[in-house]
């Protein structure tokens, strides 16, 4: 299910795009203000020491040990939002002004004026504070909101053939935590506090935990499993997952209070009644194996009753119209961040057919989190992150 021309494709565009605006931002920021010899040299020593930090985050802190890496991967993160954001204000404004331009060429043709060097460099300098100010102001926002605690999104959904015992069942769903060198023990401290407020009778995580190995990340991961239930808490795979060595953490959830659903199935008790079924796959670009692991509908279906209630937990949103064609009720994904950050937000829509919110076919619902956390730059404009809460209403 993974194509490996896209995943290259993916990161040749990003790493083409990432050193653009470094030529882009040297030339607009250290040339054309007409700075000192020193001043540039220094300036472009820095801009090519920061253009692999950026395009290599996750790399660095993968590759050097303790501290050093975890430093250098926030830094390179850190500023590959940055450098984003100042180099859309730049180039908004040096729109702006070329349009400007033509607008006084064609209102002065018959008597033009020519402009100085002089004024020329006092324009590139105040274009370059005010890119400074515009984007760094976006990026601090986008930042902050990261980190923000999440909203809580509340949404009620029919569940076909849900018996009336179970009529306002809550499942409160977290995605796409990336729990990571970035999150630290008080982000975690205030999400577990989010979801105990909230008192659901199931937690369900749909994928993308971690972003590192259990020996680095499990006293902190353990936390979701002190998030009281009444019907347990509940994890599936998602991509970034298996980077981390899914195996590892599959074996290791189960200690930590979550009960890993990789093709398989649970039924959740209705009390006197038949209760519903609650399956979970795995990410949906792994191909299934003989051992049980990658991508299996058909296994985490085999023996379901047909009549019953059903809801599934796949971290990607990529296979709900056959999902719904087999009688699932809903399922609940993540995987989009619904595009994480402005200007990749409008993207997202393009790119993935469903992107975020609520979505039916036929009798079947789904709900896309835009997730809890964040991946590359710590980045939320445009997407706010969200812990979603599902009230079950008998069909």
């Amino acid at each position: 299910m993974h194509n490996p021309f896209r995943w290259l494709l993916f990161w040749g565009v990003s790493f083409t795009l990432v050193l653009a605006s470094h030529v882009y931002l040297y030339r607009r920021f250290l040339k054309d203000t007409a700075l000192g010899a020193r001043a540039r040299v220094t300036g472009k020593a820095l801009l090519w020491a920061l253009a692999p930090l950026a395009m290599f985050g996750r790399l660095w802190t993968k590759a050097l040990p303790g501290e050093m890496g975890d430093v250098l991967g926030q830094v390179g993160r850190l500023w590959l939002g940055v450098s984003l954001y100042v180099t859309l204000a730049l180039a908004a404004i040096d729109l702006a002004l070329l349009a400007w331009g033509r607008v006084r060429r064609r209102v002065r043709a018959r008597d033009p004026v020519p402009v100085s060097p002089e004024r020329r460099v006092f324009l590139a300098r105040a274009v370059g504070v005010s890119a400074v100010a515009l984007g760094g102001g976006a990026a601090g926002f986008g930042v902050f909101r990261a980190y923000h605690p999440p909203e809580v999104t509340r949404v009620a959904i029919r569940l076909p053939r849900l018996p009336k015992e179970l009529d306002g069942f809550t499942l409160v769903q977290l995605s796409d935590l990336h729990v990571g060198q970035s999150v630290r023990e008080r982000w975690m401290g205030e999400l577990v506090e989010r979801c105990r407020t909230l008192k659901p009778d199931a937690l369900v995580v749909t994928g993308d935990l971690v972003d590192d190995s259990v020996a680095r990340l499990g006293p902190l991961v353990a936390r979701l499993g002190s998030i009281p239930t009444r019907a347990g808490a509940y994890f599936v795979t998602g991509n970034h997952d298996y980077f981390a060595d899914a195996d590892a953490w599959c074996e290791a959830l189960p200690k930590m209070g979550l009960t890993v659903l990789r093709n398989r199935r649970v039924e959740i008790a209705g009390g006197s009644g038949p209760g519903f079924d609650l399956l979970g796959v795995d990410d949906f670009a792994q191909p299934a194996r003989p051992d049980g692991t990658g991508y299996d509908l058909e296994l985490a279906l085999r023996g379901r009753a047909p009549d019953r209630a059903a809801v599934l937990l796949a971290h990607r949103p990529s296979d709900f119209d056959r999902v719904a064609s087999l009688g699932v009720g809903l399922q609940l994904s993540g995987h989009t961040h619904g595009g994480q950050t402005f200007p990749v937000t409008a993207l997202a829509q393009v790119v993935f057919e469903r992107c975020a919110g609520l979505y039916t076919v036929g009798e079947s619902s789904m709900y896309v989190s835009r997730g809890v956390g964040f991946v590359g730059p710590p980045l939320r404009a445009g997407s706010p992150p969200e812990i979603v809460q599902v009230t079950l209403l008998a069909g």
